[in-house]
């Protein structure tokens, strides 16, 4: 594969512990993305790894599978997304890149994932991709030094609209595949992940360890997977996520 096709992958996962529900989310979204990382790693399209975090912890886990780690000990408050990943970029001479956060797709297969690669590669000229026109979960675009002509966002759901207003980039969506339209924010995810069989090692070890009760998300799985089942969604619920 050509230099210039490879992609370039930029994790960011930060924070600060405080309180139990915090610990058990960072606890699950870390071995969660440790696994993501592993099955990345097995798509040809994704060549290089780099991970920005301020937890000692999870730099450590990441180093022996190959990732570059930027670690800082900046608190929430006083993180600049955008200042970081301008860094990153240039102090890497990267060209195509893909970012996301640490708790982004932990259920995509291996299938997904390549077709991520694909659409990203297939892009010689200038774009930007996103899961979501208004506020991208995560984010591709191409060439990487488009960041340089950006007012820099504090945090990532602006960096795809910034990239199409400000820099002139293409803006394409992404496909709503169905691993791509979850992602680790709360208690709940974890009991979907953790009752998925799409789990990794590190997830399911993880899982195991918290010892969380599954049994009414297996109820309602039995539910969903019922035949003439009335079911009630509440809540922002977009039909992708339905399908």
């Amino acid at each position: 594969m050509p230099v210039e096709d490879k992609i370039s992958v930029i994790i960011f996962d930060g924070g600060s512990l405080q309180g139990e529900v915090e610990e058990l989310m960072t606890k699950g979204r870390h071995a969660a993305l440790l696994d993501t990382i592993n099955k990345m790693k097995k798509v040809e399209y994704f060549q290089e790894f780099y991970l920005v975090t301020n937890f000692p912890q999870l730099a450590a886990r990441a180093r022996p599978l190959g990732v570059k780690v930027y670690l800082n000990s900046l608190a929430p408050a006083d993180f600049h997304f955008g200042r970081a990943l301008k860094e990153l970029i240039n102090s890497e001479g990267l060209h195509r890149v893909f970012c996301m956060g640490g708790g982004s797709i932990p259920l995509a297969s291996m299938e997904e994932l390549a077709a991520l690669g694909r659409i990203i590669c297939e892009e010689k000229e200038s774009a930007v991709f996103s899961n979501n026109v208004q506020s991208g979960d995560f984010t591709a675009f191409v060439p990487a030094k488009a960041i340089n002509n950006i007012p820099l966002p504090r945090q990532d759901n602006a960096l795809a609209t910034l990239l199409r207003e400000e820099a002139g980039l293409a803006m394409k969506l992404f496909p709503n595949l169905p691993g791509l339209t979850f992602d680790l924010d709360t208690p709940t995810d974890l009991l979907v992940l953790g009752s998925s069989s799409n789990m990794g090692l590190h997830t399911s070890a993880c899982l195991k360890e918290l010892n969380l009760d599954f049994s009414r998300i297996n109820a309602a799985k039995k539910v969903l997977r019922g035949d003439y089942q009335e079911v009630f969604l509440l809540g922002r619920v977009g039909a992708p996520v339905i399908a």
